[in-house]
């Protein structure tokens, strides 16, 4: 006879064991609410596009602003956006530097439109794009592959302003 186990007419042996019972609702009401968590969190864009999945920073003037995705996923390319203004309109090239904490564990692929110009060093890369004529605004968009995970801090500077912000990498 098997212990925990209450016979039936000394022939059929019926059983039920309350602890198990209890850890097994446990079990299910956990279950349940990651569910509905990973559920939830997808639907706001917490993994992945979506309303939540986008961010804006910019410097203190706004001057420079950076549009970025909190959450970005190893080796997947990920978009940053600079917004750079120039209220005199002049002709002076745009000079964005990045430093070398930022991209080794981002992974740098290429800059839209194509800087002009690159300087590398120890401390990072520095862009040179020329702007058009008496334009005002100018808009670059850096194409990152990350090749880290983590917690990443980025900062981008255009020479008098920089902007700063954090980006978390995930497998």
């Amino acid at each position: 006879m098997m212990r925990g186990v209450d016979t039936v007419d000394n022939e059929f042996e019926v059983g039920f064991d309350q602890r198990f019972e209890t850890n097994w609702h446990r079990a299910e009401l956990v279950g349940r609410f990651v569910m509905a968590a990973f559920v939830l969190s997808a639907g706001f864009g917490l993994l992945g596009r979506g309303p939540y999945s986008h961010r804006t920073v910019q410097s203190a003037d706004g001057a420079l602003r950076v549009d970025y995705e909190p959450i970005a996923r190893h080796s997947t390319t990920t978009t940053v956006t600079v917004h750079i203004q120039n209220g005199t309109g002049s002709d002076q090239p745009v000079r964005l530097s990045l430093p070398q904490q930022a991209i080794e564990p981002m992974g740098f692929q290429h800059a839209v439109p194509p800087a002009d110009g690159a300087t590398i060093n120890d401390a990072g890369i520095r862009l040179n794009f020329t702007e058009q004529p008496h334009q005002k605004n100018a808009l670059v968009r850096l194409m990152l592959k990350p090749t880290a995970v983590g917690l990443v801090p980025m900062r981008i500077s255009d020479g008098q302003e920089d902007v700063r912000w954090t980006m978390l990498v995930v497998p």
